[in-house]
């Protein structure tokens, strides 16, 4: 596993965390905690005094393959008193120098750390990714395949299994169609696989047409990174023998990928209320709006 602060030094790092943790907060922060987590990831943790009364606490992290490479702050607590919140940054802190693996989706006591399309970071690769994939890409990266279907802009995900080789989740209806109607309307319970494919079909899988250039492909990451990356491809690996089921508003190849990289289920498409709803509206009986909409 890489060390995620070898890029910058541990020092600068730090100034960094504060300038930003300052040019938000100012002298609202009455204490902060600088740290590298067990997997390498450097943050601070910092209370900082509401104005409404009471104390809260936050994070800051880095990763020096992001860009930019600082987080923006995101809370981690409720509102404490000042002795609270000091014994919760101390215990955060020893725990963070210990634990190795957690799931967002079931936190140690007391945490709250924010998941959700808000907290994804989009980083979008060179184009020689479709050529060289490992030369950008980690073993257990993210990835989002940028998808316009019929105008409609929707992202197909998978973790990076190194060598070339990309985990996905789909519809088994999807392998054979992969049009607007197809995937819109991939409802409760169509039989599903998770695959291993190489990158291009990966990336292949759900794109319509081909202009010559390969679609765009983003890494994707979460502020805390709670897996290391042998961890995130075991899960997809025990996935693959459960996962059998599709249902595009709440099983789709996105919940599949965060589930693997943070331990909780999100889909970036499916938390945009109109996708959401325009999926919902598609059910199967409604096969033929779907055929419509395509051919608008």
């Amino acid at each position: 596993m890489n060390n995620l602060i070898s890029c910058e030094p541990e020092k600068n790092i730090h100034k960094l965390m504060y300038a930003q943790i300052f040019a938000e907060y100012g002298q609202s922060v009455v204490l902060r905690r600088f740290g590298v987590s067990s997997l390498g990831q450097p943050f601070c943790i910092f209370t900082r005094k509401r104005l409404l009364g009471g104390y809260v606490t936050e994070m800051i992290t880095a990763n020096p393959r992001n860009r930019p490479f600082i987080s923006l702050p995101f809370k981690i607590s409720g509102v404490q008193i000042l002795e609270e919140a000091q014994l919760f940054v101390q215990s955060v802190l020893n725990t963070l120098n210990k634990l190795r693996k957690f799931s967002l989706g079931s936190q140690p006591t007391g945490w709250c750390i924010p998941v959700g399309k808000d907290m994804m970071q989009f980083d979008l690769l060179d184009e020689e990714v479709h050529k060289y994939p490992s030369k950008f890409l980690e073993i257990g990266d993210e990835l989002f395949v940028e998808c316009m279907l019929s105008g409609i802009t929707f992202y197909h995900s998978g973790i990076y299994a190194g060598a070339g080789n990309v985990y996905h989740f789909m519809s088994n209806n999807q392998e054979i169609d992969s049009t607007i109607v197809s995937c819109l309307s991939t409802f409760a319970r169509s039989p599903a696989s998770v695959l291993c494919d190489a990158f291009y079909d990966f990336v292949h899988a759900l794109v319509e047409t081909n202009n010559g250039s390969g679609p765009r492909v983003f890494r994707v990451t979460h502020p805390f990174k709670c897996r290391s990356s042998d961890e995130i491809v075991e899960e997809c690996e025990r996935l693959a023998g459960e996962w059998d089921w599709y249902d595009i508003r709440n099983r789709n190849c996105q919940h599949f990928s965060s589930f693997c990289s943070t331990g909780t289920m999100i889909s970036y498409d499916m938390e945009n209320n109109l996708k959401y709803l325009a999926c919902t509206l598609l059910r199967p009986s409604g096969r033929f709006l779907a055929q419509k909409i395509h051919n608008l």
